[in-house]
């Protein structure tokens, strides 16, 4: 049988997963790319929505939790004239 690769649809910009938060509510978070840029997201349902001009959901761009460790990202260390030995 043949290897094959699943190709990606090309209108894809970007996957989201359902959570379920400390307090038992539910919610998604993920990624949108969008203008080459990927931005973490999460979605809300609305509460208490009061009228059909509501939206049924809000799209937040996600914050770090607090108390959570921060990604760690490779730095680029800054080399001086002189610390080059030579």
């Amino acid at each position: 049988m043949e290897n094959e690769q699943k190709q990606k649809d090309p209108n894809e910009i970007g996957a989201l997963w359902t959570k379920t938060s400390k307090a038992g509510n539910k919610f998604l978070s993920g990624l949108l790319k969008v203008g080459g840029e990927t931005l973490n997201v999460v979605v809300f349902k609305v509460q208490n929505k009061k009228s059909e001009k509501q939206p049924d959901y809000r799209v937040l761009l996600s914050k770090p939790m607090e108390g959570a460790a921060p990604k760690k990202v490779a730095a680029t260390p800054v080399v001086e004239d002189d610390d080059i030995p030579f």
